[in-house]
């Protein structure tokens, strides 16, 4: 199965937008000095933040969401790429430096999944191997 993806014709742009609506946790200066990217990336290369799969999955209205999306995609209907992060270097409160914007110890310099996990799941239930994302580039 073929999953259309929707054009990000400015993936910095996507990228700020998005995530200052979805994820207002990020620093919006950090999202806006990085340079973003359009990739394609193996869906098991890609880091979930701990629990939250299970989160959305026992939350109904998160449900519907996957649900929506794998009906998109299996109708043939533009769907839009991930968010990723994972190549800023961050100082943790240890002083160790981190490759993400959030820094989520536990992840190291894997790329994290900061936005999508409705998508994300809905391509894992079809399964589906891989996902466009929209990902933060070295500095």
């Amino acid at each position: 199965m073929d999953v259309i993806w929707s054009d990000v014709g400015d993936p910095a742009a996507f990228a700020c937008a998005v995530l200052a609506r979805e994820a207002p946790d990020i620093n919006p200066e950090a999202i806006r000095r990085s340079a973003w990217a359009v990739e394609t990336l193996p869906l098991r290369g890609i880091m979930l933040a701990p629990g939250m799969v299970e989160e959305h999955d026992a939350d109904p209205v998160h449900v519907d969401r996957r649900d929506r999306f794998i009906t998109a995609i299996t109708e043939g209907r533009p769907i839009p790429p991930l968010i990723v992060v994972g190549t800023e270097p961050v100082r943790a409160p240890s002083g160790a430096i981190r490759y993400l914007i959030l820094p989520y110890p536990e992840v190291g310099g894997v790329p994290l999944l900061a936005d999508g996990y409705a998508r994300y799941r809905a391509l894992t239930r079809l399964g589906l191997k891989e996902a466009v994302v929209v990902r933060q580039q070295r500095p």
